[in-house]
This record gives structure tokens, sequence and C-alpha cells, in this order.
């Protein structure tokens, strides 16, 4: 069986059973799924698994994923960046404390892709200045997938 086959079967895979719980997700499958073209959520999770996928846990994870050219889902791993510190911002810091995420922040590599670079000066703008945060732009992909009215 050569790698296109391999890549096929795991196509096939997610309608059915691809995560051994899609509402909990391992890294290793989340980083699998990343990379398989045109993916879609699993049937399990037909709506909000960006919700199960996006912890403050993940942040690394996620930046990472969203800041591979070679992803091919790397704009669905921009939008967790935007939820992930919107929903801080939005929660005032329950969700994620605004300060681990301000750490957080600092911390992502200086030269990151034009997306994530512009991600990191808007989420450090929103956190000082909470009362621009807008919820269409930061947990309904509006700013990930540039979208005017989400």
């Amino acid at each position: 069986m050569d790698e296109l086959d391999i890549v096929q079967k795991m196509e096939d895979l997610i309608p059915a059973g691809f995560f051994s719980d899609a509402v909990n997700p391992t890294d290793e499958e989340i980083e699998r799924w990343a990379y398989i073209p045109d993916a879609k959520y699993p049937p399990e999770m037909s709506q909000d698994w960006d919700l199960c996928v996006t912890e403050p846990r993940r942040a690394d994870l996620l930046e990472h994923l969203a800041s591979d050219s070679s992803c091919p889902n790397r704009k669905f791993f921009l939008s967790c960046l935007y939820l992930l510190v919107g929903d801080a911002v939005r929660t005032n810091g329950s969700t994620w404390r605004l300060d681990e995420a301000r750490d957080w922040l600092s911390r992502v590599r200086a030269a990151a892709p034009d997306d994530i670079a512009l991600f990191l000066q808007r989420a450090t703008k929103v956190i000082v200045n909470p009362e621009e945060f807008e919820y269409n732009k930061w947990c309904w992909s509006g700013y990930a997938y540039e979208i005017e009215e989400a």
C-alpha cells in the first residue's frame, strides 16, 4: 500500500470512526485530521467540532497547524486560535485566564506567516481593549475566513 492509498483510506475513515471519540479528540488525531485535504468534521460532530478542539492546553498545537503552509486545513486552526482568544475575552478570562493568554501570545514565534502575525496583533489589542471584541469576528470565524458579516 503506497502513501496515496493510505491517505485515501484515512479519507474514507473520516465519515465513520476516524476519531476514537470525536468529542474528546487526542492531539494526535487532530494532527492526523489536519493534513487530510478537504477534511470534513466528524459526523458525530456535524457542528461545533471546533469547540471540542479549541482548548487552552492545545494553543501551541493550534498555532503550529495554523502556521504550517503545508497543512490543508490551516484556516480551520486559525479560526480556532481566534475562538480561543475571543472566548477568553468574551468570558473575561473564565475559559482561559487573560494573563495566561497574554503570556502565550508573547511566546508565539515572531516570524509567523502574515495571517498569524495579524492574529497576534488583533489578539494582543483585544485583550487590552475588550470593548472592541466582536463575537462574529472572533468566535464565528469572521477574521479567520475574512468574512465581513458572519
